[in-house]
């Protein structure tokens, strides 16, 4: 009985090296991707780890939430260093922070003994790690922007008051 398929050649040796040349090329390139991927989360992680206590914010954010990175480069602009951390449940790292059930948005921040709660201006957070206050946090009530006003902004203090940001009297200090 004859083959009646059509007949199969060998391969070329010269057609041998070309595919496992590119299979190898292809190897190194994504060895390379990852190496340097790795290489730049590492650089990251360093800045954030060696940066001033009172620099260093860590964000948590939800699956979704694309307000956070804005608000990050913004706040790393003025000299923080931001870590995000996306989380699948932002209700524990709330009760870990302490924030109340009323602030409620997509992501909420720690910096040192703080909690940041919407898009706290970079000043705000300054003057906030400056004076270390007696207070547990800050919110923005209706975070309408990045450059929020005084009077969008309320202090938590430890006894649970909230005052706002805009009644502090005639100094700049925040005291209770």
């Amino acid at each position: 009985m004859k083959n009646r398929g059509p007949k199969k050649r060998p391969a070329s040796p010269s057609s041998v090296k070309s595919t496992a040349r590119q299979f190898l090329l292809f190897f190194f390139g994504v060895g390379f991707f990852c190496a340097v991927l790795a290489g730049g989360l590492a650089l990251s992680e360093y800045r954030y780890n060696n940066a001033p206590a009172d620099r260093r914010v860590k964000v948590y954010r939800q699956h979704g939430c694309h307000c956070a990175f804005a608000w990050g480069k913004a706040i790393e602009a003025e000299g923080f260093v931001v870590s995000q951390i996306e989380v699948d449940d932002l209700g524990s790292i709330r009760r870990y922070l302490h924030t109340p059930a009323s602030f409620s948005g997509c992501h909420v921040a720690e910096i040192g003994p703080y909690f940041l709660e919407g898009h706290v201006p970079a000043v705000v957070i300054k003057q906030l790690m400056l004076e270390k206050t007696q207070a547990y946090g800050i919110a923005v009530l209706e975070d309408r922007s990045a450059s929020a006003q005084g009077d969008d902004i309320v202090v938590l203090d430890r006894s649970g008051g909230i005052h706002r940001w805009g009644e502090r009297g005639g100094d700049s200090a925040v005291r209770f």
